[in-house]
């Protein structure tokens, strides 16, 4: 250091004019038995960290490093020189500069450039200083060989031009994670606290866990592990200990679960985050994967209303899907197909998460153009259907980063696959399926009236009655509540029935037979076959199939006695199962 510039910081500048992380400087080394302070030693690895980097300011000169001392002593900087990628060390300082505990030392490239952009705040200035490369560099503090400190740093940690890089947690590792680009309005903070300052106390938690297709859990964890102690982790799976535990990402373990059943509860004792927090056990359930007919595509958002003078809230495309199981089920990898083309080939939407579909829960695969950090608040969707539910722990909200999902208008194929392309569900819909009585279905969506009813069946989608056009994650509208139905017996709901009034009659059979050949048919009041719902169709012991009030071809039928007669014969033994029902369909008054 020159004399100008020794005159300009002295050590008791440095030590007097630092500022201390928290406002005020905690107590310095401790004391000897005679009462005098310790003298100030060299730092060793641990002790001081690199805190800011001023890699691309304008002016180009004005480059700046921050250092702070993490310890609990007093230590000297007078030992240590600072180097960049090209490995090349200078001294910081030429003669003795305390550092007490929390306090910040700057070495600048252009001491004038500095003291014009930040006056008052002291500096050190090392004799030649090597320009920081603007696309990534490394800053290496050392004493002789020992390395204190190393940030190899690169202009994708960077999300604002011209700021610097300020290390979040001091306390935690020198890594990508935990460097943010300044938010203060001057775009640095030398000398004084971190703009981004937030040291991590907490310790990492498991947020989700689910079970591959075909390999072992994984356990998704709140923040990243530390991974020299991830040997120390014990996963306990519904109460067994795991034969093996990796780290596959830096915040996802990998636990074996070779020759056993699907577990659905993982309990991990022991993991520690890079800034040495330590959790104590804790548990979450396990998603297992969807099969099919574990869930049910619900209710489509095809023709969203999109008009910005109309004094109402824009829509978006969706695809609500229902769990139609009590178990939680993995969304992982979850994609959307439309209708193949000849070679077998279709456009695919990869719209999965690492998140779990809760039991009896709504799934709601939107468009988000703009990505919003609260999708259940801010997105398009939610400002369009305020009353619905999006942020209730029963729905999980799947955004798709584009401006629509392409769903047709007049008619197309949405199919739903896992993450090893088995299609779970799949509709090919018709703009035809929206209710008569709706001139013009721009914003209203079409729901599904039964999850147990096909998908693929048109008398089992009808148009939204709702206000705000659609029900994303909620209850669909036409979807009542089904009458328990006796075993060996078929119930018909509701009756007198009216198509415009209650939208679909729900027929509802329990069958004796656990497998059977089902055949549904409407008969009129004088014994002729009006409309047949259901012709040799493989069934389980329970099911159900809507009615629209319709004759075959769609045509209208006469208000009157109608009869619905169900017919099953047992696929293995012959058994056959007869029912009749009657059922009356009406008009509304003045209808």
């Amino acid at each position: 250091m020159n004399g100008a510039l020794t005159r300009f910081l002295s050590p008791c500048l440095v030590l007097c004019a630092v500022l201390v992380a928290g406002g005020s400087p905690r107590p310095g080394g401790s004391l000897s038995p005679a009462g005098t302070a310790r003298a100030p030693t060299a730092p060793a690895p641990g002790d001081v960290v690199v805190t800011e980097i001023q890699f691309a300011p304008s002016p180009s000169t004005n480059e700046f490093v921050e250092i702070l001392n993490v310890s609990t002593r007093t230590v000297d900087l007078q030992s240590v020189t600072l180097a960049d990628g090209n490995a090349r060390p200078d001294p910081l300082a030429d003669g003795p500069t305390p550092l007490p505990p929390g306090g910040r030392a700057v070495a600048v490239r252009d001491p004038t450039a500095f003291a014009d952009a930040f006056p008052g705040v002291p500096f050190l200035a090392p004799a030649g200083w090597e320009a920081l490369n603007n696309g990534g560099d490394v800053v290496l503090l050392q004493t002789g060989s020992t390395v204190l400190d190393s940030v190899a740093f690169d202009d994708a940690w960077a999300s604002r031009d011209g700021a610097s890089l300020e290390r979040i947690d001091p306390a935690a590792p020198s890594a990508a994670f935990n460097f943010a680009s300044s938010t203060a309005p001057q775009g640095a903070t030398p000398g004084r606290r971190n703009s981004v300052f937030d040291p991590d106390r907490e310790p990492p938690a498991p947020v989700f866990a689910d079970i591959r297709l075909a390999g072992p859990v994984e356990v998704v964890f709140s923040e990243p592990l530390d991974p020299a102690t991830v040997p120390e982790i014990r996963v306990d799976l519904d109460g067994v200990p795991a034969d093996e535990v990796q780290l596959v990402e830096p915040a996802i373990l990998a636990v074996e679960t070779a020759g056993r059943n699907r577990p659905v509860r993982a309990t991990v004792t022991g993991a520690r985050d890079r800034s040495g927090n330590a959790a104590s056990a804790a548990s979450v359930p396990v998603a297992r994967p969807p099969d099919p007919d574990d869930v049910a595509i619900n209710e489509l958002m095809i023709a969203p209303r999109a008009d910005d003078f109309d004094d109402r809230p824009n829509q978006v495309e969706y695809v609500e899907v229902r769990n139609r199981t009590g178990d939680l089920l993995s969304l992982r990898a979850w994609m959307l197909t439309d209708r193949p083309r000849e070679d077998g080939t279709a456009d695919t939407l990869r719209v999965g998460r690492r998140a779990g579909l809760p039991p009896a829960g709504w799934a709601v695969l939107f468009a988000a153009p703009t990505a919003p950090a609260a999708p259940e608040t801010a997105s398009l969707l939610a400002r369009a259907f305020p009353e619905a539910p999006l942020g209730d722990a029963g729905v999980a909200l799947l955004p798709v980063e584009r401006s629509a999902l392409g769903l047709r208008n007049d008619e197309d194929v949405v199919r739903l696959h896992r993450g090893d392309g088995t299609v779970l569900d799949a509709v090919a819909y018709e703009e035809d399926w929206h209710a008569d009585a709706l001139v013009d279905p721009t914003g209203t969506s079409l729901e599904r009236i039964s999850t147990e009813a096909p998908t693929a069946s048109a008398d089992n989608w009808t148009s939204s009655a709702h206000p705000s056009g659609g029900t994303p994650g909620a209850v669909n509208g036409a979807a009542a509540a089904p009458a328990d139905v006796p075993a060996g017996g078929v119930t018909v709901t509701p009756s007198p029935f009216s198509v415009e009034r209650d939208r679909a009659l729900r027929i509802r059979y329990a069958l004796e037979a656990p497998v059977s050949v089902l055949r549904v048919r409407i008969f009129d009041a004088r014994g002729r076959l009006v409309r047949t719902l259901a012709d040799a169709r493989l069934s389980g012991r329970q099911g159900e199939i809507v009615w629209d009030g319709r004759g075959d071809g769609g045509r209208s039928l006469r208000v009157g006695i109608y009869v619905v007669l169900v017919d099953a014969v047992d696929a293995s033994g012959g058994l056959v199962e007869r029912y009749k029902r009657p059922v009356v369909l009406a008009r509304p008054l003045g209808g």
